[in-house]
């Protein structure tokens, strides 16, 4: 998770994208990191506010990667998913 956002972080440095804000989606409960994922995150998220080549946001929803799994039925069949 770490490399492959880093990787889009520095797509955007590219002159021929050249952007100039950077969003990343990240977690609630990086703040007390237990999976590498959320220790990647975490990671991110430092060497995101340590660069100076663009401006950026951290958005740390609730419920991230809400378990779609137990609802993928309905949602193929066009229910809503909130």
């Amino acid at each position: 998770d770490y490399q492959a956002t880093l990787n889009f972080l520095n797509a955007g440095r590219d002159a021929r994208v050249n952007a100039r804000h950077f969003i990343l989606l990240s977690a609630f409960c990086v703040q007390k990191p237990l999976l590498q994922l959320q220790q990647a995150k975490l990671k991110f998220e430092a060497a995101l506010r340590d660069q100076e080549d663009m401006t950026w946001s951290i958005v740390r929803p609730t419920a991230f990667f809400k378990s779609v799994s137990g609802q993928l039925e309905g949602i193929q069949k066009g229910n809503p998913y909130v």
